[in-house]
């Protein structure tokens, strides 16, 4: 019986050594150590909304500024390209160029 109990025993002190070597030694987080600044505010009286100088998107769609027209000119296609390949059909490469012209601009 004293071989079962030191067995036992011995097995008791691997786990505890185990468990104790698994935890975790990092300090807990006492937040940031940044101080608060403040903040001014711009009190000018300009009511006037700041309008975008370049596309912009409305409704989830890109809307490019037309400078000759008072409207702007909606972005429409999806294009999905594979991996080693860049074919679009003939129909798409007119709306991918006006796509390229925004990303590039």
């Amino acid at each position: 019986m004293g071989i079962f109990k030191l067995r036992g025993l011995l097995l008791l002190c691997v786990a505890a050594l185990l468990l104790g070597g698994c935890a975790s030694q990092e300090p807990a987080d006492s937040g940031p150590d940044v101080e608060p600044m403040e903040q001014e505010l711009d009190t000018s009286g300009d009511d006037e909304p700041i309008e975008p100088a370049g596309p912009m998107v409305k409704n989830g769609k890109i809307v490019l500024p037309a400078d000759d027209m008072g409207s702007g000119e909606t972005l429409q296609g999806v294009f999905y390209f594979d991996f080693d390949q860049a074919i679009v059909r003939r129909t798409g490469h007119e709306e991918l160029n006006k796509h390229a012209g925004v990303l590039s601009a």
